[in-house]
């Protein structure tokens, strides 16, 4: 073993030069993340086609009855004013 008999110091400064990409962000990556995302959007549309045409008997139902209910209340309607004009 010896002594020492000098030190040095050496330092290394690493620049890039910029680009048009931006750092940290991933092409691929990003492309899956935009298919996962319109996927999943286009899944909720689906589903909810799917369940109005599953519960369509019971809405469409609950349309004609509130029309037939509305008809006839307004034919009640007008026989009574009819009736109170003829008085």
């Amino acid at each position: 073993s010896g002594t020492i008999e000098g030190v040095g110091e050496v330092s290394v400064y690493v620049s890039e030069p910029k680009g048009w990409m931006v750092r940290g962000w991933d092409m691929g990556e990003s492309s899956k993340t935009a298919v996962r995302a319109l996927t999943g959007a286009g899944y909720i549309l689906l589903s909810a086609i799917i369940w109005a045409l599953v519960f369509s008997p019971i809405w469409l139902g609950v349309l004609v009855g509130s029309f037939f209910i509305i008809d006839s209340l307004e034919k009640r309607k007008n026989q009574e004013t009819r009736f109170e004009r003829d008085c």
